[in-house]
């Protein structure tokens, strides 16, 4: 072997290695996008089960019962809406959505249809019809 030469082996150890370290790479920024996106459904997960508590409370309370609560959400969730009248959806940042079902089909949203996020919420039930404003 002359000066300067790396033999057969060296190369195919160095290739190995350098292959090792980009898949440790591409393996590590898989994990992180599956994990951001694992936490913030987690996220919207608790802020939706939160509010559809409140409103089956004051659905389960009947005639003229009121609720007041301080929405807080972390800062991926980016709407929270009533779909179908029946089911409480809420988006967030990666995406995706979680909806969770509500005891009552008649629910409403005042304003623009969005509930308002780290806001003062009061849902009331007048009649039947469950309303929600902020």
């Amino acid at each position: 072997m002359q000066r300067g030469q790396i033999s057969a082996e060296t190369a195919i150890v160095a290739a190995v290695m350098l292959f090792l370290l980009l898949m440790i790479v591409i393996v590590n920024d898989f994990a992180f996008q599956e994990w951001t996106a694992l936490r913030q459904s987690l996220s919207a997960s608790a802020t939706a089960n939160r509010m559809a508590a409140a409103i089956n409370r004051v659905a389960a309370g009947g005639n003229g019962t009121s609720y007041s609560f301080f929405n807080s959400a972390p800062i991926e969730i980016t709407n929270m809406t009533i779909y179908a009248h029946r089911a409480l959806r809420v988006d967030y940042e990666y995406g995706g959505y979680v909806a969770v079902p509500l005891s009552t089909n008649n629910t409403n949203v005042s304003g623009n249809g969005t509930i308002p996020l780290n806001a003062v919420v009061m849902v009331n039930n007048t009649d039947g019809t469950i309303y929600v404003s902020g």
